[in-house]
């Protein structure tokens, strides 16, 4: 279950995140600064997925990195800063991505058990899948993780297609994307076999401001955002500024109601457009 948690710090930044119930591991999340930041996890042929834990497959540390990183850092490159040296202490529980971004640029980072490395982007459009781009050797073969290289393409597909023209609808109709599917192989994820596969439980979008960063926007979908991002606003998504306090975000955010009602693994059958973002 996802909710919405904020967290507020008298000696750090103020802290909104997307994260599972009863956890304090961000999903995705933004400080007060205006620094924004998400994860996934990467395939490699570094990593069995036998005999691994259950505590193993939730690399909580890098929930948890990503989160001090928010608290204590004013930009990206000072909140990446504080993630790395403890990647170099701790590597993550499990391959992944961390992506850091305020108005200036972005930073990515990749890591698993013995392998650390960054991307710093100032200008152009950049994604992630679940597998790694700059340790591009350390990914798994096409026909062992096609979703991933299925999902990659059609996010480079799309934001390349509207670079220098990326808005919050751009996103926002990506999140809900069914090229591909809608399965596992679509942006949009449904799952398919078991409880094994990984399936869309959330998104969230960040529109970022340079000279008012704690004014950027932040809009959380929560469920399956085929059905989310169609419902009205305050009901299955919301708008929200980054220096928001815990009083600014819904009940049914906070706990977990609009998860519960949007959540589902039944394909969007539908026509009806999403609900404009005002």
């Amino acid at each position: 279950m996802n909710v919405i948690r904020v967290e507020e710090h008298e000696d750090g930044n103020n802290v909104l995140m997307v994260a599972a119930a009863g956890s304090t591991a961000v999903k995705m999340g933004i400080n007060d600064k205006g620094v924004a930041i998400g994860s996934n996890i990467s395939r490699t042929i570094t990593f069995d997925e036998e005999g691994k834990s259950a505590k193993e497959w939730a690399a909580a540390s890098r929930g948890e990195f990503m989160r001090q990183g928010l608290i204590q850092g004013g930009t990206a490159v000072e909140a990446a800063q504080v993630i790395t040296p403890l990647l170099f202490s701790d590597p993550m529980s499990s391959p992944g991505s961390i992506d850091i971004a305020d108005a200036k640029g972005a930073i990515i980072i990749e890591g698993e058990f013995t392998h650390l490395a960054s991307e710093w982007i100032e200008n152009g459009v950049t994604g992630r899948a679940n597998k790694f781009e700059i340790l591009s050797h350390l990914a798994r073969p096409r026909s062992e993780i096609p979703s991933s290289y299925c999902r990659y393409e059609r996010v480079m597909e799309v934001l390349e297609k509207n670079e220098g023209n990326v808005t919050v609808e751009t996103m926002r109709d990506l999140s809900i994307d069914h090229k591909n599917g809608p399965g596992l192989s679509s942006i949009c994820r449904y799952q398919e076999n078991d409880y094994n596969d990984e399936t869309t439980l959330s998104a969230a979008i960040f529109q970022l401001r340079e000279s008012k960063p704690e004014k950027s926007e932040v809009y959380i979908a929560l469920g399956k955002t085929s059905y989310s991002w169609r419902s009205d606003e305050g009901e299955g998504w919301v708008k929200i500024s980054a220096d928001a306090i815990e009083d600014d975000i819904p009940e049914n955010f906070l706990s977990g109601e609009a998860w519960l009602k949007y959540y589902t693994e039944e394909p969007y059958q539908g026509d009806q457009e999403p609900t404009p973002l005002i």
